[in-house]
């Protein structure tokens, strides 16, 4: 479900026709391939980390009362948005909000810092614990919305505007009252706290070609990073800084092939949470969680453990998608800024649908 259709001439719909001065500045189709393959590697990892944070903690939920080390954050839970609708929806699905942080902190153990900035990941996950499937909506972060946040901030902005103007909080509000969604609680890190839990997995061990290890050092030199450089080639273990590098190669070849490189880590990731030995659990978990901020407790983590014996069944969608069309580019309510623009209602319908089933 990434992809469009090509939108040859965007300004034909009625909707958007007052942006017609702006055309030139769109190329929808080309640009939402282009976006969706940018943030696809911290979607897919950062959605193996919280996966694994909270199934991990569920199986081991009475030791980790004694190893374990919760970030908790604070939010008000009369302030979410969540509609008299929305408090309806069927029983039985948990959603809780994902967010990976663009921080440019260099400190990963300093939470005020590594999570301040825009979550330029947004990722719903619905964890059924009826049936074990576990959802993931990702939410582009591009995507144009109204965000309430009182004297912070109030008006039309890019998702992901809605972290750095109020926080967690603000940014639960506006996927609720847009997406018509009942979240209370979330999970957040950041990029660089990200890298720190890969190597607490014990980093991957990979095939590289020799264009691939240039473009690796290029990159991690280019961004400033304190990666080490690669020298090797052939079959060689990359650490966190490292793998994340190498998830963001695509101008050697194509955004294919740099799909396939995120494919590859996401699998050297899994296959080493499996061989994981479960006596190793708490102490990585441990780990983990010192880099992790949630707001569930314990106990509600805990609440997840039945989906273990059912066998977890993951699934996964975006926003917009094939399903909901979306008109991407520069308007002239935008203030400059490149944004998609897509019916919110339509977009509502489809991800209660994708939940919870057809009602």
């Amino acid at each position: 479900m990434n992809k469009h259709p090509e939108f040859e001439d965007i300004s034909s719909s009625s909707k958007f026709s007052r942006t017609t001065k702006n055309a030139s500045k769109r190329k929808s189709y080309l640009k939402n391939k282009k976006i969706r393959q940018r943030i696809r590697v911290f979607n897919i990892l950062t959605s193996f980390v919280l996966i694994v944070c909270i199934i991990i903690t569920a199986a081991m939920g009475v030791l980790i009362y004694y190893t374990g080390d919760l970030n908790i954050g604070s939010i008000n839970s009369g302030n979410l948005g969540i509609s008299a609708e929305a408090a309806k929806l069927p029983k039985g699905v948990t959603n809780i909000a994902l967010f990976g942080i663009d921080s440019r902190s260099r400190d990963a153990q300093n939470r005020t810092e590594a999570l301040s900035g825009r979550s330029d990941t947004v990722i719903v996950l619905s964890i059924n614990t009826i049936d074990g499937t576990v959802k993931l909506t990702s939410l582009l972060r591009d995507s144009w919305v109204y965000i309430d946040g009182g004297k912070k901030f109030k008006g039309y902005d890019k998702l992901n505007a809605a972290y750095s103007h109020g926080g967690p909080e603000l940014a639960i509000k506006t996927i609720n009252s847009q997406f018509g969604l009942n979240i209370s609680d979330y999970v957040a890190l950041s990029l660089l706290q990200l890298q720190e839990v890969i190597d607490i997995m014990g980093g991957i061990d990979i095939h590289i070609t020799e264009a691939e290890r240039v473009a690796l050092n290029g990159l991690a030199n280019s961004e400033g990073y304190n990666v080490k450089p690669l020298y090797q080639t052939g079959y060689v273990h990359l650490d966190g800084g490292q793998a994340m590098m190498y998830s963001r190669i695509r101008k050697i070849d194509s955004e294919g092939n740099r799909a396939l490189r995120q494919q590859k880590v996401l699998s050297c990731l899994f296959e080493k949470a499996k061989k994981l030995p479960i006596s190793q659990y708490p102490g990585v978990l441990k780990e983990m969680l010192q880099y992790v901020e949630t707001s569930l407790s314990y106990d509600e983590i805990f609440g997840f453990s039945p989906i273990l014996s059912k066998g977890i069944k993951l699934q996964s969608t975006s926003i917009p998608g094939d399903e909901v069309i979306a008109y991407g580019g520069v308007f002239e309510d935008t203030r400059g800024g490149w944004v998609w623009k897509y019916d919110l209602n339509e977009a509502k319908d489809y991800i209660i649908d994708w939940i919870y089933g057809k009602q």
